[in-house]
């Protein structure tokens, strides 16, 4: 399965056109003030899942807490299906040069290991020891408006919604840049990091799991 996202406003409103296998299916929507508002996945102008911030317990902000071992999170939402908890999204610092952002569904942990190289920002999706997907984010942008690929194993397609609102999520604390006064502005950010993961980055299971896909024309 393939999810393409794509950013369709920015500066006041943050806005996205959601795509399951090139067929439109959701319209996403980020706050328009500040990163704490909330995440919502719409279809036809109803709320599918809602996502709201809270904030970490107090020993979370001790600085370099996570260079002793022990786990700083941050960047804390969860996922509403009306009233219903149906997952939540952190970000977890364990480590120098180790972190990673950790899904929780279904009383199952999923954890999102990141690796930036060139035009590119890569997530590589684990359950467990099981890589079920790849995220991608191009680096280029016109107005501040990217554009998000999520390559979902078809055996986890029941979570294709919640990786929606993931990828939103990661937009809203990564790539969303509100009221900014560029118009018509082409920007390529080249991107590196620097992290002890790297080896959870398969750069061939593109090709091992989505055999049909032409990732050098299709690559958004």
């Amino acid at each position: 399965m393939v999810i393409k996202i794509s950013q369709t406003a920015s500066n006041v409103q943050q806005k996205f056109d959601i795509y399951y296998d090139y067929n439109y299916m959701y319209e996403g929507e980020l706050g328009s003030v500040n990163k704490y508002q909330k995440i919502l996945l719409k279809k036809d102008g109803e709320g599918i899942l809602e996502g709201k911030f809270y904030v970490s317990n107090v020993k979370h902000f001790i600085p370099f807490r996570h260079l002793f071992g022990l786990e700083d999170l941050s960047q804390n939402v969860k996922i509403f299906d009306k009233d219903n908890e149906a997952a939540s999204f952190v970000f977890s610092k364990h480590g120098f040069l180790k972190s990673c952002y950790k899904i929780t569904y279904k009383e199952k942990t999923i954890n999102c290991y990141k690796y930036s190289k060139g035009r590119f920002d890569f997530l590589s999706v684990y359950d467990s020891d099981k890589q079920i997907a790849e995220i991608q984010i191009y680096t280029t942008c016109i107005d501040n408006k990217y554009n998000y690929k999520i390559y979902l194993l078809d055996e986890y397609k029941e979570m294709a919604e919640i990786f929606s609102m993931f990828v939103l999520y990661y937009a809203n604390y990564n790539y969303t840049d509100r009221f900014h006064m560029s118009k018509g502005v082409e920007v390529t950010y080249t991107v590196y990091q620097l992290t002890r993961y790297k080896k959870k980055y398969n750069p061939n299971w593109l090709k091992e799991n989505f055999a049909q896909t032409n990732f050098f024309v299709d690559r958004l």
